[in-house]
């Protein structure tokens, strides 16, 4: 795989038209959006894998490959691709998207030792505007669009953590303006909803829009308030293509975007992983353990505490952990509770412990914890709840 250089990037344009709901995509093809893309060849690819730098999304196109280009597309992305995340800390995982049946059989090479977990992302794109936003405001609130000078206004709580999200670490409020449209509420000087477009294309006449509420003020309402507001605006401005995407899991996004007047036109199988192994492992434990795959969950576990044990590099280093400090107790604890609800008392008491040696001493949940019903007539309980008592 060869990288292209950034005015060579319409070489590969056409083995990504079966992507045109995702703008990424294009935004980085046109120059909007940072990004890398490589080929297969420089002259006349018949593979393509684009980078995009926004939210870490690879696309990898093209007819399928034989275990040769396979291995070579691994190469990109263990060398190339994790090295250079690793230099910009706002990307902490990627999501692979790519046409499966064209990769049926070749994914383990092109992902060998990226231990990824399959999710699918859903795809929505606008029909017909049915919210009413002007009758969703409540007293005491106050919806305002997002530009120059909201940003920049210094009285704002949550003013940085929505200039971050929506600007990102690749615009500036000018570029903002220029293309992009978006409204926030506001209550009592805090910025608690917002929604902005993404990848906006003027001349294509497309964008995407993404939200996102403050978590005491979820489930009210303000997330489908401020998608309207906005997608009532994209409409004004000429914008007659706007998509939306989320993690299928994400049933709040999906229901939100339906009342908004968007319809479900794609769903895609993805695989996705985090740059750093040891957050990965524990990752993937909490994505299975979501979906009840619990031996997997358990598998994935204990490949993260062998690296934190061994006091490896990438556990130490982990940038989930360093802002979390007492996340890998929680881990032992949850992985405790599963053993637990396996009927293996003596692996989950080793677990429990191991969660307390790492700063877990949560003595209430443990008490009425139901997962845990059976352990408490186990010997070596009232050991454990003795040290969580000291």
């Amino acid at each position: 795989m060869y990288e292209l250089e950034r005015g060579d990037y319409a070489r590969v344009r056409a083995l990504y038209k079966e992507w045109g709901h995702y703008l990424s995509v294009s935004a980085v093809l046109d120059g909007r959006c940072p990004g890398k893309v490589w080929a297969d060849d420089l002259s006349e690819p018949r593979t393509g894998l684009l980078w995009e730098f926004a939210e870490g999304e690879l696309f990898l196109a093209g007819p399928g490959a034989d275990e040769a280009l396979s291995r070579s597309l691994n190469r990109c992305i263990l060398e190339r691709v994790y090295a250079e995340a690793r230099e910009m800390p706002h990307l902490s995982e990627f999501t692979l998207y790519c046409e499966p049946l064209a990769w049926e059989g070749q994914l383990d090479i092109v992902l060998r030792d990226t231990h990824p977990m399959m999710h699918h992302r859903k795809c929505f794109a606008l029909k017909k505007l049915r919210a009413d936003w002007r009758g969703m405001i409540p007293e005491g609130f106050v919806l305002t669009e997002i530009d120059g000078e909201l940003f920049s206004r210094t009285d704002l709580a949550n003013h940085d953590v929505m200039a971050e999200w929506v600007l990102g670490l690749w615009r500036t409020p000018e570029d903002y303006q220029e293309q992009d449209i978006g409204t926030c509420l506001l209550h009592d000087n805090e910025v608690v909803s917002w929604c902005a477009s993404e990848f906006t294309s003027l001349p294509a006449r497309a964008c995407e829009v993404g939200i996102y509420t403050s978590e005491a003020y979820r489930r009210q309402g303000f997330a489908t308030l401020t998608a309207a507001a906005t997608v009532e605006r994209c409409l004004e401005r000429g914008i007659e293509h706007i998509g939306w995407h989320c993690w299928s899991r994400n049933v709040a996004s999906a229901a939100t975007a339906r009342k908004v007047g968007f319809e479900l036109v794609a769903e895609h199988r993805v695989y996705n992983a985090c740059f750093n192994r040891f957050d990965n492992h524990l990752l993937q434990a909490h994505y299975h353990r979501q979906a009840d795959q619990v031996r997997e969950a358990l598998a994935a576990w204990e490949q993260g505490f062998a690296m934190w044990e061994a006091g490896d590099r990438e556990a130490r280093c982990s940038p989930h952990f360093a802002q979390h400090t007492d996340a890998i107790g929680w881990c032992y604890y949850a992985a405790g509770r599963v053993r637990a609800q396996l009927g293996e008392p003596h692996a989950a008491l080793r677990y429990l412990h191991k969660a307390i040696d790492n700063r877990w001493a949560d003595a209430e949940r443990l008490a009425r914890d139901e997962a845990l019903v059976t352990l408490r007539q186990a010997p070596g309980w009232e050991a454990l709840r003795a040290r969580i008592d000291e």
